[in-house]
């Protein structure tokens, strides 16, 4: 999923930066009186809200437009395929396995993260604890959403053994496209460990690379 989510960070950056720059232009226009400093705080905070309408769009609508297996091979048409659906079909010549709309989902928190800790500037001890909490906070929400098998899970009732039979099943979680408990689970963790791993002290250089 890391790999998925360095793809597309560089063309959300781009739209980042350049949104951002509209937006304090935007707001120079319509209040000529305003600082370059005041139009930048209201860019960010319109952008943050952005963000995290984005992060809700992106996560949960997979959830609620993929189709079961005997409706895959529907009469989609390509550039549904290609941007929101997982398909390797022949009849449409479409292949796209990681299809851009719902990969967007774990690659925007991280950005929102970024910018977050650059426009407060938090401290590595901040960020780690900020890491930690959502991460928890992820899990929290993963662990009901999953026992329920309803919103959040892909075509849970194709599920047998459902998800409460055993552990296996549990996380037994569909990736392609990513459904909201995938994102939970994952992401939750990979949160919480990465605060953890911030709050550790520093190993010492070894001998051989120190200068």
């Amino acid at each position: 999923m890391v790999a998925n989510c360095i793809e597309f960070a560089p063309p959300v950056l781009h739209a980042d930066h350049a949104l951002s720059v509209y937006l304090e232009d935007r707001y120079l226009r319509l209040k000529p009186a305003a600082t370059p400093e005041t139009a930048r705080r209201r860019a960010s905070h319109a952008l943050t809200a952005l963000y995290a309408a984005a992060i809700a769009a992106t996560a949960t609508l997979p959830s609620l437009y993929t189709p079961t297996p005997d409706r895959a091979a529907g009469p989609f048409s390509a550039w549904w395929l290609a941007v929101f659906l997982p398909s390797m079909t022949a009849s449409t010549r479409i292949f796209s396995v990681y299809p851009p709309y719902p990969w967007l989902a774990p690659t925007l928190p991280g950005l929102l993260l970024g910018r977050l800790a650059g426009r407060f500037r938090l401290t590595v001890r901040r960020q780690a604890l900020l890491c930690m909490a959502l991460g928890v906070g992820f899990l929290a929400v993963f662990v009901p959403l999953r026992l329920a098998s309803g919103f959040g899970n892909i075509n849970p009732d194709l599920l047998d053994p459902p998800p409460h039979h055993s552990l296996i099943n549990f996380f037994n979680l569909v990736k392609y496209p990513p459904s909201l408990v995938y994102l939970l689970c994952t992401l939750g963790t990979n949160l919480a460990t990465l605060g953890l791993l911030m709050l550790l002290p520093p190993l010492p250089t070894p001998a051989r690379l120190r200068a």
